[in-house]
C-alpha cells in the first residue's frame, strides 16, 4: 500500500512509499483530515518514496498547513533522495521541516532511462500552477515576498541549458568568429 497511517497515543505517522501521484492522493487527503483529530504531532515518513508528482507534493503542503492551523507539530522525519529532489526543486525545503534524508528509495518498476530532469521540471511547474497561492503565501510568511517570488520565477524560467543555446544562436559575434581566417574550417553555430 502506498500510504499508511499509524497512531501512537497523541502522535500520528503517515508512511508514504512507492509512487505518490494523483491515483492515491485523494485517498491520502481524506484519511489525513479524519486522522488529525486528537493528535499533537504529525510525522511523515517518506524514505520509500521513489516518485512523487505535484499532487503528492500538495499533500505535504496541505498537511503542514492543517497542522499549523490546529497547533500540531509537523515534520518529515525521513525523506528519500527522490522525494528531496522534488522538494528542493520546488524550493519547499525552506518551508517544510525535514529531519533526515535517507538516500535512494528501493526503486521498483522505475524506468531508469526516463528524462528525470524534464519530468522534475514539469512536476515543479504543476506545483506552482496548481498551488501557487498556497505555496507563495507560506514562503512569504517564512522569508518575505522576495523568497516567494524568487521560487515562483525559478519554477517558470527556462533552464540554463536552453538559455545558453538561445544566446548562442542569436549572438552575432559568435557567427562572425567562424568567418575569420584563423578559424577557417570550423562549423557555424546553428548548422546542425
Amino acid at each position: 500500500m502506498p500510504f499508511k497511517f499509524t497512531k501512537n497515543s497523541d502522535q500520528l505517522v503517515l508512511t508514504l512509499s512507492g509512487d505518490i501521484d494523483l491515483e492515491i492522493t485523494p485517498d491520502v487527503k481524506n484519511d489525513l483530515a479524519e486522522n488529525l483529530d486528537e493528535v499533537s504531532k504529525l510525522e511523515i515518513d517518506g524514505q520509500q518514496v521513489n516518485y512523487i508528482d505535484s499532487s503528492g507534493i500538495s499533500i505535504l503542503v496541505i498537511a503542514m498547513q492543517s497542522c499549523k492551523q490546529k497547533n500540531i507539530d509537523f515534520s518529515i522525519s525521513k525523506a528519500s533522495n527522490e522525494l528531496m529532489r522534488v522538494i528542493e526543486l520546488a524550493h519547499l525545503d525552506k518551508l517544510l521541516t525535514i529531519n533526515e534524508q535517507t538516500g535512494p528509495a528501493d526503486l521498483v518498476d522505475v524506468d531508469v532511462f526516463s528524462d528525470t530532469g524534464a519530468n522534475d521540471k514539469k512536476i515543479v511547474e504543476n506545483i506552482y500552477q496548481n498551488d501557487d497561492d498556497l505555496i507563495a503565501q507560506e514562503l512569504a510568511d517564512l522569508g518575505g515576498d522576495e523568497t516567494a517570488s524568487s521560487a515562483i520565477s525559478d519554477a517558470s524560467s527556462p533552464s540554463d541549458e536552453n538559455t545558453q543555446e538561445n544566446n548562442q544562436n542569436t549572438d552575432p559575434e559568435a557567427a562572425s568568429d567562424t568567418e575569420k581566417p584563423e578559424n577557417s574550417g570550423l562549423f557555424k553555430p546553428g548548422t546542425f
